[in-house]
């Protein structure tokens, strides 16, 4: 399991003071950023590609986990979705908590696709990706307006949250 470190933190930062109705948690690891998302949304989905990590995710009556690896077995409009993927650049996949692909995002923008059609015109992305991945190919991706909000120098790489919104 990922354990909430200075990444999910510098999220949290960015979201902790917005509310709404439904909100989406991919990649959520430990549970740290959907637990705080219930505080401050009605529905709160959260979703890992790890069974076990869901088991021992932190828990609210307001939270339901779903294992899978994007969210395209959704249909739901959301408020706010937040992603914390695996954005470390790595030509093999050995550990899926930080092995984002090749660039570091190859993960990321497979996410972000199934992500498009959950989203109404205030509904708002953050994501968190690293200064050694490929960030400009977030930054560009089609059919969304993205920019870094936030970020934080930790050891050999910035850690950097970007905020989509639909185009």
């Amino acid at each position: 399991m990922y354990k909430p470190s200075e990444d999910t933190f510098l999220l949290e930062d960015c979201i902790k003071g917005i509310k709404g109705y439904n909100a989406l948690d991919i990649c959520t690891g430990s549970g740290y950023i959907a637990y705080t998302l219930s505080k401050n949304f009605k529905n709160v989905i959260a979703i890992d590609i790890d069974i076990n990590t869901l088991l021992d995710a932190k828990k609210s009556d307001n939270i339901s986990y779903i294992c899978s690896n994007s969210a395209s077995c959704l249909n739901t409009k959301f408020d706010l979705i937040t992603i914390n993927p695996p954005y470390l650049p790595s030509d093999d996949i050995d550990d899926i908590t930080v092995d984002g692909g090749r660039e570091g995002v190859e993960v990321t923008l497979k996410i972000l696709e199934s992500c498009k059609r959950l989203m109404h015109r205030d509904s708002k992305i953050f994501i968190v990706c690293s200064s050694l991945s490929n960030i400009d190919k977030i930054l560009k991706l089609d059919g969304f307006n993205a920019k870094i909000v936030k970020s934080k120098r930790i050891w050999f790489e910035d850690i950097v949250i970007i905020r989509a919104m639909l185009k």
